[in-house]
């Protein structure tokens, strides 16, 4: 006589996106079942939600704590990217819900060597970038632009606000001697 056990269902947990950057991510998901030989957990990407063209991305597996995890690098900063989890047990193989992620803007900040700006690094689609030029002792600010515009007349107390970052953004400031 054979007899044939039914594999456990498998339940993926939500996939979350952490540490996202300009061009790097880290993907987080748990599983509910205990992985047998052959069985296997990894995440999908793709350009559109409806996975036409998926390529795998090799999972970092936590037996203990049930759960998978990958960093993603290479990315292209204010690119919208569609991850997914999958689960395969004795072949049968369930996949997650599309997960959107959009990879946030780069922020490129430049000044002399007399004094320094302040700003983050990246910043998400559509998030305000507060900036802060700190000129050194004896300095004052003698040039600021946002991508190529002067904007050094719009400084309140040598700080400035983008209000919404829809691209890659250039920060640029000069500093001068007070006379």
């Amino acid at each position: 006589h054979w007899y044939f056990t039914t594999p456990a269902a498998a339940v993926l947990g939500t996939l979350t996106a952490s540490d996202v950057t300009d061009s790097t991510l880290t993907l987080n998901c748990s599983y509910n079942v205990a992985l047998d030989t052959g069985d296997s957990v990894k995440f999908q990407q793709s350009a559109d939600e409806e996975f036409t063209t998926p390529s795998n991305i090799v999972a970092t597996v936590d037996t203990v704590n049930k759960t998978f995890s990958a960093d993603i690098t290479g990315l292209d900063s204010g690119t919208t990217y569609y991850y997914r989890a999958c689960i395969t047990l004795v072949g049968d193989t369930t996949n997650g819900t599309a997960t959107e992620v959009m990879t946030n803007w780069t922020v490129t900040a430049t000044s002399d060597a007399n004094g320094t700006i302040t700003c983050a690094e990246n910043v998400p689609d559509g998030d305000p970038l507060f900036i802060t030029l700190t000129p050194d002792e004896g300095y004052e600010v003698d040039t600021f632009t946002v991508d190529l515009v002067d904007k050094k007349s719009l400084l309140v107390d040598n700080e400035y606000t983008v209000e919404e970052v829809t691209a890659d953004i250039a920060v640029a400031a000069t500093f001068k001697l007070i006379t």
